[in-house]
Order: structure tokens, then C-alpha cells, then sequence
């Protein structure tokens, strides 16, 4: 599973994590936060999202874009569908996004 976590500022970051599932294909992901005091003028503001895909061989992944607070959800269950072709999760820079694309046999 690819986790991504990005800003959109005057100076926009991501960072993109990988995990692999446990044997009950689980992904567990560390608790992180911090706070921050910014004082702009209007208009520079920055805004945070979250983003993930699951990809496996043999299967479709599955991309979630754009998360925010009021999309969150403590666990979520996704299942993956047989797929004929190889697939995989790639991220995006900009617009900040997973999509997936097809990989050499």
C-alpha cells in the first residue's frame, strides 16, 4: 500500500510511503501529527491532503485521492479485482494524485 501525505503552499511537499500488508493483509501505519503556527497574509494559506493505492500483481489497484478530515474513516476495507494486464499505482505530482498505470509484462 502506497500512502502519500502532501501540502499545497507557496511551497508545496509530499512525501510517499510504502508498506506491505501483514498475513491477514492488514497495513498499519504509525500515528503522526504536530502543530503548526503560521501567520500569512490572505490568501497564502496551505492546505494538507492524503492520498492512497493498493496495488498487487494480478490485480486492479485501487486509488483514493484528495482525502481530507471529513473523509476519514478509522479502517477501511477495499478488495482487489482480477485484473488481465499488469498494474500498478503511480503518484503524481501535480495535480497531487495517485493513478494507475499499466507496467511491462
Amino acid at each position: 500500500m502506497h500512502l502519500a501525505s502532501y501540502s499545497v503552499s507557496k511551497v508545496p511537499k509530499d512525501t510517499v510511503i510504502l508498506q506491505i500488508a501483514d498475513d491477514e493483509g492488514r497495513v498499519h501505519f504509525p500515528e503522526e501529527s504536530y502543530w503548526q503556527l503560521v501567520v500569512v497574509a490572505p490568501g497564502g494559506a496551505t492546505f494538507y491532503g492524503w492520498s492512497f493505492c493498493i496495488d498487487k500483481p494480478g490485480f486492479k489497484p485501487h486509488a483514493e485521492n484528495s482525502l481530507r478530515r471529513e473523509d476519514f474513516v478509522e479502517m477501511r476495507q477495499v478488495v482487489l479485482e482480477s485484473a488481465e494486464e499488469n498494474l500498478r499505482c503511480e503518484w503524481i505530482k501535480y495535480p497531487y494524485r495517485f493513478e494507475v498505470e499499466a507496467t511491462e509484462p
